[in-house]
């Protein structure tokens, strides 16, 4: 066993293990981060150049802690020289009925106006004539809100990993596979495939392995891991620029016919290529080993031919096709909608000595994740948060 105690232990080397392990180095704790594979990898959620933000959820909570992260963003923009978000505005339209993984425009539209949220509406006229689509169906509506932006996930996960290893106060240990846990009440004690360490307190942000290391605790969530796919594609209208963008319609045959989309950006690719992505599962993993990181061709047929019919602006050949995954909870009776956002909690109380051992799992945080980051250190170190995470607590029905 190492002789070194720490007071924070994260097990997950991603965003947001990086920035529990920042927010820990600032409250003057010395944190331990173990990530199973490579910082920086692209073997869980963390791949790609691109993330959506945007303030708008189903769930007034959600868009408030949204709201809670601007700050945050502000501090961390200050500590680098790469653009972290490139504001541009979030375009959601569509049928406004249809539930897609991302809400539905008529639930989120009444909790914009309940948080008095800027926003414009637009129709087929708007989309045609100012966003750049055609042949949009006359039913279609939607809002345009123009805090939306696009994070440079690469930027991230840099400036946090930089800062956390310039605090002096953090150790990150790659290749570190966690095989073990012992909550006891002292502490915790976590042992790897090369040593053992000690923690006052425990943080598990493995994403889409979550229960594999929630597995040594005898526990079990009831998500899917869901695989998606996204590509390039050319621009051959210099003039037409997307902003963020999220499509919403009901099923067509086979294509589930909901994607969403980027800007053209520096930082991914070039400014000559914009990200179109099936907002969609390609596959539905329960064990990794079955995830092989190779894009369905099919649902890239499905993109491309979206890409062709309704984006004039853009060569429908796609480029660099990729696949990324993430841990979701989803709806019984509709694969394609969330039945929770975010869980972010203490550990169940079946867990012995839980009150030391804080979990996130989950969902898409990317938008959010300084203030994730910050309540795991909030929770870990003072036992409570002043942000209301009252929705992304623990319910019986989330454990198998």
């Amino acid at each position: 066993m190492t002789n070194q105690p720490y007071d924070l232990i994260v097990i997950g080397g991603g965003p947001i293990g990086l920035a529990a392990a920042y927010y820990g180095a600032k409250a003057q704790k010395r944190v331990l981060v173990l990530e199973r594979f490579g910082f920086f990898n692209d073997r869980g959620a963390s791949g790609g150049e691109s993330r959506q933000f945007r303030i708008q959820y189903n769930e007034k909570e959600i868009a408030q802690l949204v709201l809670d992260s601007l700050p945050l963003w502000t501090e961390l923009q200050a500590q680098t020289a790469e653009e972290l978000l490139h504001t541009a505005g979030c375009l959601w339209f569509g049928n406004p009925h249809v539930t897609g993984a991302e809400g539905q425009i008529a639930t989120v539209l009444k909790v914009m106006q309940e948080l008095k949220l800027p926003y414009r509406l637009v129709d087929q006229c708007d989309l045609e004539q100012r966003y750049g689509f055609k042949s949009v169906p006359s039913s279609y509506s939607g809002f345009f809100q123009p805090d939306g932006a696009a994070i440079n996930y690469p930027a991230l996960l840099r400036v946090l990993y930089r800062q956390a290893q310039a605090s002096g106060l953090v150790t990150l240990l790659a290749q570190q596979p966690v095989i073990a846990i012992q909550p006891t009440a002292a502490g915790v004690t976590v042992t790897t495939n090369n040593a053992t360490y000690h923690g006052t307190k425990l943080i598990i942000a493995a994403g889409p392995y979550v229960n594999e290391v929630l597995g040594l605790l005898d526990l079990r969530l009831h998500i899917g891991i869901w695989e998606m796919v996204s590509a390039y594609f050319r621009r051959v209208d210099p003039t037409v620029d997307f902003p963020t963008w999220i499509n919403f319609d009901a099923a067509q045959g086979d294509d589930p016919m909901l994607y969403y989309g980027f800007p053209a950006l520096d930082w991914a690719k070039s400014r000559d290529y914009v990200k179109v992505a099936a907002n969609y599962p390609v596959q539905i993993h329960h064990d990794l080993r079955t995830y092989h990181r190779q894009p369905d061709p099919q649902v890239i047929a499905n993109i491309s031919r979206w890409v062709g019919r309704f984006m004039p602006g853009l060569d429908p050949a796609p480029h660099d096709p990729s696949t990324c995954i993430c841990a979701i909870v989803p709806e019984a009776d509709n694969p394609y909608a969330l039945k929770r956002e975010l869980i972010l909690d203490f550990a169940p109380p079946c867990v012995p000595h839980h009150q030391n051992i804080v979990i996130y799992a989950t969902g898409w945080a990317a938008k959010i994740v300084p203030l994730i980051g910050k309540i795991c250190v909030d929770l870990a170190v003072r036992g409570t948060t002043p942000h209301d995470i009252t929705k992304l607590q623990f319910t019986e029905d989330l454990l198998q």
